[in-house]
């Protein structure tokens, strides 16, 4: 994703340390040279967090997280993020994930632009912020158990034990759970699938919806000529493990070559009888 009026990589970070700003987070900057490996100081509700700025037309490899890494214990930090305006490399992911670096990127981006008390909601699930027993700020943006039955197609009971089981981020208002429709949505994206009762499992919308979205731009930028954005789109689906194909047409790959293999060895057996 290429940001209207940002051109270099100093004018990105300085956006980013605008844009956390405006949030309500503080936001330091750190010198131009012998930086230590963070661009930006971030705290947020008594957390210290190292940023790096990644302003690049390619995939953002393991440096970036290493850098951070190396920022942290300098700068009396307890955990890193990373923003870029492209993707990550799988590589980056896995060593981000293990390290406690938190990775935003060009596809979140365009989407936490157009909201920036998103990254709040980002911030909080990172740092293990997501029971709060605050009132939020935005009632919007909640959902109440109720909804999720709606959404889910399943009972009250299920949503307790089997979803929040699997990790769906919540918050509380008193004694009742509430949920922020963002935070849901990266679940679903990342989770894909709950398994519930006996022998089932529900593909989660957020990542069925993820999955149609991005094919539609891939499919636009195909038709553009635009290589570069269909490469980096496909690499963004990979670091949310995100296929391409559909479940049904998967089904039908698998029954096809099943069934080619099934008729071959029928082909053969009646071969050796002749």
């Amino acid at each position: 994703m290429w940001i209207d009026g940002v051109e270099t990589g100093v004018q990105f970070e300085n956006l980013m340390i605008q844009v956390l700003r405006d949030t309500g987070m503080t936001v330091h900057d750190t010198p131009a040279s012998s930086d230590y490996g963070a661009d930006l100081i971030i705290e947020y509700k008594g957390h210290r967090i190292a940023g790096q700025c990644k302003y690049y037309g390619k995939a953002i490899g393991v440096k970036a997280v290493q850098e951070v890494l190396g920022a942290l214990a300098y700068y009396n930090c307890e955990a890193g993020v990373v923003f870029t305006n492209d993707t990550f490399t799988q590589q980056a992911v896995n060593l981000a994930t293990a390290n406690n670096v938190l990775l935003i990127d060009g596809n979140m981006l365009e989407i936490y632009f157009k909201d920036f008390s998103m990254f709040n909601s980002v911030f909080d699930g990172f740092l293990g912020l997501k029971i709060r027993t605050v009132q939020p700020q935005t009632s919007q943006e909640e959902w109440t158990i109720n909804d999720l039955v709606i959404r889910y197609g399943v009972s009250n009971q299920t949503i307790m034990k089997n979803f929040l089981g699997n990790g769906l981020p919540y918050f509380k208002v008193g004694r009742e759970y509430r949920f922020n429709h963002q935070d849901v949505f990266w679940w679903e994206v990342d989770t894909k699938y709950v398994p519930y009762g006996r022998n089932n499992r529900l593909l989660l919308p957020g990542y069925e919806s993820y999955r149609v979205y991005m094919n539609n731009r891939i499919k636009d930028a195909k038709l553009d000529g635009d290589t570069d954005s269909v490469k980096r789109l496909k690499r963004a689906m990979r670091s949310h493990h995100v296929s391409r194909l559909s479940e049904k047409a998967k089904i039908k790959i698998v029954t096809y070559t099943f069934g080619g293999l099934f008729l071959l060895i029928i082909v053969r057996v009646l071969t050796m009888f002749r």
